[in-house]
Formats: C-alpha cells, structure tokens, sequence
C-alpha cells in the first residue's frame, strides 16, 4: 500500500486543509487508475500535526516508497516552528512536495528555505506549491477572506492528481525547477521595505519581535479553553489568562480558534501593518505549482 505522510504546521487551519486536499487528489487518481483491476489498494494517508509539541519530540524517519507532503505558512520566511519541524524528520532518499500557504501578498523565500532544508535530512523534492489562505491576522475588511475557496481547492485537487502521475506511476523524482523568492508587486511603499528588511535578516524562519504579539482578553470570554489547547508552544495560562510574549511565536492559533473572538492583538506596530496590507493586498493572487 502506498503510503503518503502529510507534515504540516497550521495555526488557523488552511494549510492542514490544503495538504489534505492535495492527498484526496493523489487518492482519486489512484482511484480511477487502478479501479478497475481485480485487486488494489487505496493510498494511505497518514497525518502529523506539528502544532501539537509531542508530534516535534518524535523521530519521523520516512523510507523511499512513501511520500511525504510537508506544509508550513510563510510571512516572507517560514514561519512558526520550521526549525524543530526539520530537525524531527529524517528520509532515505524519500519523495517529498513542499507546499507553503501565504496570505495573499507574497510568500517570499518559504519554498526555496524548504527545498534546501529538506534536501539536507534526506529527502529528494519532486514538487512545490504556494498556496493562498485567509491571511491569519485579523483585520477590519479581512484579507483573503474565505481561502482556500472553491477554485484554490480545484488547484490543489489537480496538483494532487498530478503528483501521483509523476511520482506513483512514472517514478519520475527529478525536479529542475530553480524556485525564487517570491517579492511584493504592486503594493505600496510599506510592504516591499518589510519584505526587504525581513529577507535581509538572518536565519532561515521569521521571529517577530516578542512586543509585536501582544494580545488582551476581553470579557466575553467564555472560559472553553480553546485558545490554550490551540497554542502549540503553551504560552497561554488558561487559569490567569496570561499570555507568555517570550514564548509566543504570533501563529495567532489562539486568535483564530476563540469561539466568541475575545482575543485581541494590541500591538500599534502590528495595527498599522495590517491597515496597510489591507490596502495593498486585496487583488486577488491565485496558488502557483511546480512540477517539473
């Protein structure tokens, strides 16, 4: 049985649906390949959510005939964990489809940072996407509202039934593709100075400075526990409401998963840059794919 292995890191749930979109394609191409033989066998999909901290402490060792599709969220660099998320995994010449989700403005260096690093634990790329979702900061108008919608899903469905043609049935591992970085276009003065200060810094994940994740609780609280249970490095103490900035990575897992929206961001920084993304950024960007 075919084996493919989805890693991913998802703090307000899109990139986890797109990876699962993209295996029920690779599924649905087995399906109609292989239906009609007397005997096959469905592909397995097996799921590693990298949000929860005891999935980062496990060896995910993968050998060559599985796959693995590998998910984070990029803010001009990978975002979130993408350290402990390559330090955990180790391939064995093991095929693997970097997908990275971005707000809709641009997803700067993401895809080529995952190429290398993955290229040093093992694994052989075969194919890469950039992919659009709800931008993760709240804002007043929203940005990339509803994404992954009904379009961006037939892309992933397409690139799913692709990748198993590629990979599954012609054994193809090759990819010359030279990805780039990906820069703003179009978008006002701000958001190119941010992508160019945050490009210039070193190391290979965004960090944001840990006065930019302030955030208050309102009392429309509800008490469910959400926002803790939703934090992948535990920096929310349901008991005082207290919110840990030094341990915060800003995924905004907590903000996006409150019930009752009772979670606020207070950061003046962080304000103004969302009024300016929500100016600049509401032309529609569509995913783009990579396969050869």
């Amino acid at each position: 049985m075919q084996k493919v292995h989805l890693v991913y890191f998802s703090g307000s749930g899109t990139t986890k649906k797109t990876v699962r979109h993209i295996a029920k394609g690779m599924k649905e191409a087995r399906k109609i390949r292989e239906m009609h033989l007397e005997k096959w066998d469905e592909i397995e999909v097996i799921e590693h959510d990298m949000k929860k901290a005891e999935n980062r402490q496990k060896k995910l060792r993968f050998v060559k005939d599985e796959i693995v599709i590998l998910g984070m969220f990029t803010a001009t660099k990978l975002f979130g964990v993408p350290e402990e998320i390559f330090a955990c995994m180790e391939g064995e010449g093991t095929p693997l489809v970097g997908v990275v989700m971005f707000g809709n403005s641009y997803y700067g260096r993401g895809l080529k940072t995952m190429r290398r690093e993955v290229e040093k634990k093992g694994f052989v790329m075969v194919g890469a996407g950039a992919f659009i979702g709800q931008n993760a900061v709240p804002s007043e108008r929203g940005i990339a509202v509803g994404r992954p919608d009904e379009k961006d899903l037939d892309v992933q469905h397409k690139f799913g039934r692709a990748i198993y043609e590629k990979v599954c049935v012609r054994k193809d591992y090759a990819f010359k593709t030279k990805l780039k970085t990906d820069r703003p276009k179009g978008q006002g003065v701000f958001v190119p100075l941010k992508a160019n200060l945050i490009l210039a810094m070193p190391g290979k994940s965004l960090k944001l400075p840990s006065p930019f994740n302030a955030m208050s609780v309102s009392d429309e609280c509800i008490a469910c526990n959400k926002c803790a249970k939703q934090c992948p490095v535990g920096a929310i103490d349901f008991e005082t409401r207290e919110h840990d900035l030094k341990k915060c990575i800003g995924c905004f897992g907590c903000l996006n998963g409150c019930p009752v929206d009772a979670i606020a961001f207070t950061n003046w920084f962080m304000k103004k840059a969302m009024v300016s993304c929500e100016t600049h950024c509401q032309a529609r960007r569509e995913p783009v794919t990579f396969l050869a």
